[in-house]
């Protein structure tokens, strides 16, 4: 009996789910072994690396249509137009060969771009003139974003953990006697008591301070003097706090994901995800909510690995997914047009990789 064909069968299904692996792990990327579990690994394309140089923290914004990328290496931060087929380095900044990052560092508007240097002092790149300039105003640790005055001025609102609020005209920024208002932040409820800032975030016209005291503040950008509003709630740590529409978020000190929703004021902050229900151990250090979907990472497993909730779909709060599960690092998640971007170190040095977003 001739037994050729049936082999040759074998071997063609053989080579079929080789490459139906290859694709499905993102380029021949194996399969982590460190025992990490969810759902099957995004499928994801690296678009930068592959020459053993770092690419760090991805972050995405649209300007005229087309769709960049910034992210940082060893010798700065830089652009890349992703609607162009070249992919190469499009642009770099000079004097930001250091620059500190986190999840809050990076403020982007359709003529500025702001981010934290590693002296800590704050730089902005103008897309018109294509300059580089030193705000004068110390460290902006811990939050800053770009946003619009009372006059409707473009303006960096920025607030200093000595308990300062910066208002920042843009268009002034070099200009030493006109650089910025500074507000000082005083607790509403006893306006003797100058708060000191832990946290800082904002969107659109309101910003929210998390104070070391435990108190979680708002504060109208727009006002003439910005004061504090409320507290919203007390008694709570507010690390990593983040602000997308009305819904703020935040680490609280149990090392769970808590949720404001300010357009239902009169409603106590909850519990979004308990992460330590599954992740006694976890540590998060990356966060950020795009919508109605927070992401982090957390190094639970032994290693950093990227977590997602929508916070409208899910029943309860155990109701998150593991999105990488690779064995080296995976950190600083950033979601645009439903792909998200993440900085990746399983080849031994810093990649961008990018894949569709689970259905959470």
């Amino acid at each position: 009996m001739n037994y050729k064909p049936l082999k040759n069968v074998k071997i063609l299904l053989a080579v079929l789910f080789t490459v139906s692996l290859i694709f499905s792990c993102g380029g021949g990327e194996d399969e982590n072994t460190d025992g990490d579990t969810g759902p099957e690994q995004v499928a994801g394309e690296m678009f930068l690396g592959g020459d053993d140089t770092n690419y760090k923290v991805p972050h995405l914004f649209l300007r005229d249509s087309d769709t960049y990328i910034t992210y940082r290496n060893e010798d700065g931060i830089y652009f890349k137009n992703l609607n162009i087929n070249d992919q190469t380095k499009s642009m770099s900044l000079e004097g930001s060969a250091a620059p500190a990052y986190a999840v809050n560092q990076y403020a982007i508007s359709n003529n500025y771009f702001v981010w934290n240097a590693g002296t800590q002092n704050t730089y902005r790149y103008q897309w018109a003139t294509a300059t580089t300039q030193l705000a004068k105003t110390d460290a902006l640790a811990p939050g800053f974003c770009i946003t619009k005055d009372y006059l409707d001025q473009d303006i960096l609102a920025s607030a200093h953990r000595g308990g300062y609020l910066y208002t920042i005209k843009l268009s002034k920024f070099s200009d030493d006697t006109e650089i910025s208002n500074r507000s000082t932040l005083f607790d509403p409820e006893n306006n003797g008591e100058q708060i000191q800032v832990q946290s800082f975030a904002c969107s659109g016209s309101y910003g929210y301070v998390g104070g070391a005291n435990g108190k979680l503040y708002s504060v109208n950008l727009r006002d003439n003097s910005p004061t504090l509003q409320g507290p919203i709630t007390t008694g709570d740590s507010f690390s990593l706090l983040q602000v997308s529409g009305p819904i703020v978020v935040w680490v609280d000190a149990e090392g769970d994901i808590k949720k404001y929703d300010t357009s239902t004021p009169n409603t106590a902050p909850v519990v979004a995800v308990d992460v330590q229900y599954f992740q006694a151990t976890s540590n998060i250090q990356d966060m950020r909510i795009f919508d109605n979907v927070v992401i982090w990472s957390d190094d639970s497993d032994g290693n950093y690995n990227i977590w997602g909730a929508n916070l409208t779909a899910m029943k309860n709060v155990n109701d998150y997914v593991q999105i990488t599960k690779e064995a080296g690092n995976e950190r600083y998640p950033f979601v645009f047009q439903g792909q998200l971007y993440w900085e990746d170190d399983r080849n031994g040095f810093a990649e961008i990789f990018h894949g569709a977003l689970p259905a959470f």
